[in-house]
């Protein structure tokens, strides 16, 4: 599930949908903490998605309302004419990802000690330290593609509310 699911993360030319898609991966990370007998572990690694996720889906209901879409090709650039708004998808971007000192990291890390803790079967920590990897993938992918390309945008009126929440994750 953690790998398969970041592999279908890389796929999707929608900004939603590739949120969407990539949900499945922490879900294998939480049954794999569960399965090495940490059960903690998992539930820390949920508060912790759920936080970052949460931020992650508000960025696109922004850019949304700029553009009038989450596909990736009218979105190019958005991220350079709504800087606060990228940077706080960045933060949480790299905090999926598993980047310290981020939350992700801690939660993501105490899975992968418990399981190699748990198992003399190393497959089983491999195959989380791949989907971190797949992580950080496709969140750099979708990274990219809002920052380069055309960044003509006007003020949305909202905008600043709908933000709020970005900043408040």
């Amino acid at each position: 599930t953690i790998v398969v699911g970041g592999g279908t993360a890389l796929a999707p030319r929608d900004l939603k949908r590739l949120l969407a898609a990539s949900t499945s991966s922490p879900i294998g990370f939480m049954f794999l903490a569960v399965g090495a007998a940490s059960p903690i572990a998992a539930l820390f690694h949920l508060t912790a998605h759920a936080a970052m996720k949460s931020a992650l889906f508000l960025g696109p209901g922004i850019f949304q309302h700029a553009r009038g879409t989450t596909e990736f090709e009218p979105l190019r650039g958005i991220g350079r004419g709504y800087r606060r708004t990228y940077l706080g998808m960045v933060v949480a971007g790299l905090a999926l990802a598993g980047v310290p000192p981020l939350a992700g990291f801690w939660s993501k890390e105490a899975i992968v000690a418990a399981t190699f803790h748990a198992s003399a079967n190393w497959l089983w920590g491999s195959l989380a330290l791949v989907g971190s990897l797949l992580t950080g993938m496709y969140v750099a992918r979708a990274l990219r593609l809002l920052w380069y390309g055309d960044a003509d945008d006007e003020d949305v009126p909202g905008i600043g509310w709908m933000g709020a929440g970005l900043a408040g994750f």
